[in-house]
């Protein structure tokens, strides 16, 4: 541990291609107002400076398999989608729970002519919570940041999941 009198956010890392005496690294990052020779330096402190830097938040929900979440996906290039989303997670649950911070999902489109394509399923109004009738296009797996997934809508049946793995298996030739 560093020493308790370092002030700033305190960052450790082990670094494998380093010999042995220096293969755990502190880095501190201190506000410029705890600088030395700064006009503001005085009266930071502990609290003040976590209000300051506050420590990252966990992520609020743990995502569960079969959840339809809206999601806030970056530009799109190409094929790929963007803008908002709705999409499926399909990730499994000790994933889920885990610390890694991306999800698997599935996109949703309310395109009804993807619904014919192989391993497509068909979503109705009232299964999805969504404002139309959609299509899971299981051809379409990201992986993504968890915090693009913006807020959860509801939880698919598990008769319409047991769909959705038929379509996952029959794309990923499982």
């Amino acid at each position: 541990m560093p020493p308790n009198a370092w002030l700033g956010i305190v960052v450790f890392l082990e670094v494998d291609c380093l010999p042995k005496p220096l293969k755990t690294i502190w880095i501190v990052i201190v506000p410029r107002s705890l600088l030395p020779g700064s006009t503001k330096s005085t009266g930071m402190n502990r609290q003040r400076l976590m209000n300051h830097f506050p420590p990252r938040r966990m992520y609020r929900w743990i995502m569960k398999r079969g959840d339809i979440w809206w999601a806030s996906l970056p530009t799109p290039m190409g094929p790929d989608p963007g803008y908002r989303y709705p999409v499926l997670v399909i990730q499994s649950a000790p994933f889920n729970r885990s610390r890694i911070a991306t999800v698997l999902i599935a996109v949703i489109t309310s395109n009804l002519a993807l619904g014919e394509a192989p391993g497509n399923v068909h979503i109705a109004k009232s299964d999805s919570g969504l404002p139309k009738a959609s299509v899971v296009n299981v051809s379409r797996i990201l992986t993504v940041d968890r915090q693009l997934l913006t807020s959860r809508i509801r939880a698919l049946p598990d008769r319409v999941m047991r769909h959705v793995d038929e379509g996952l298996k029959l794309v990923l030739g499982l």
